[in-house]
This record gives structure tokens, sequence and C-alpha cells, in this order.
């Protein structure tokens, strides 16, 4: 299968389909709230990270899957998972100041919003990925 560009947006990037996985690329977030691509399948593995008790009202836990290390936050009793590291510098998302949706980096500043992964300020130019999570009668699992 040929490589798939969305011509002139900024996430102009090839899409390979040579693994034969059918999927889309879903590109969220306008205006303030910036924007972020992330490459989802509906196939992914699900894998256990935590008890819904360990992440308490407003708070984060890193965990690691699959060699990933992936910020987990707790906003208003839902659950979001993004890539704990910051793409400008590398700071610990995890570790970040939560007021509602929006996590700050503890190194430089740089926003994000925990539900999509859009990057919201600068100094970081780029979002990260968000990945789903799945409840289980307060059993967290990430789809990965």
């Amino acid at each position: 299968m040929p490589l798939i560009r969305v011509p002139g947006h900024p996430f102009d990037a090839p899409v390979d389909h040579s693994d034969g996985l059918r999927g889309r690329l879903h590109v969220s977030g306008r205006g303030a709230e910036g924007l972020t691509a992330n490459w989802r399948t509906g196939m992914g593995k699900l894998v256990r990270v935590a008890s819904a008790e360990d992440i308490p009202l407003g708070s984060a836990k890193l965990v690691e899957v699959e060699g990933k290390r992936l910020a987990v936050f707790n906003v208003d009793g839902r659950f979001h998972a993004i890539d704990d590291t910051c793409p400008h510098r590398g700071g610990p998302l995890s570790e970040g100041e939560l007021e509602g949706e929006v996590v700050t980096c503890p190194w430089h500043r740089s926003t994000f919003n925990v539900t999509t992964g859009a990057v919201l300020s600068a100094p970081a130019r780029a979002g990260v990925s968000h990945y789903a999570v799945q409840d289980s009668g307060g059993e967290l699992s990430v789809e990965v």
C-alpha cells in the first residue's frame, strides 16, 4: 500500500500501511488547544497499569508499558494517559502540576492537554501521544 499524506497539514507526514494494519490518523485540537496526531488502529493490546485508587483525583502516576513511560492522570474521576516525556527537553510530565485537564512540565513550563496530548504552550512545539484508558471495576488498563 502506498504512503498517505495529508497535504498542507502541520503533520504532513507519511503513514506507512505496509504492515497491513487498517487504521486512521487521528488529528485533534484546534485554536489555542494546539494540535496532536496519533496513529490508532483500534486493535491495540490492553495492558493493566494500576488500580484507580492508586491515582487520587487531580494527580498522576508514572507507569511503564511495553518499554514506554506513560503518565496516567485522574481528571475528575476519568483517567487519561499520555507519553510521560516532554518533547522539549525530556521533562517528566507525571511530575508536573495538573490543573483541570492541563499538565505543566516541571522543567520548562510547557503545558499539555492530558485528554488529547495537545501542546498548549511553548517552549514545547509538539504534542505527545495519548492512549486509551479502560477502567474495569477500578482496574486501569492502557491500550498500546
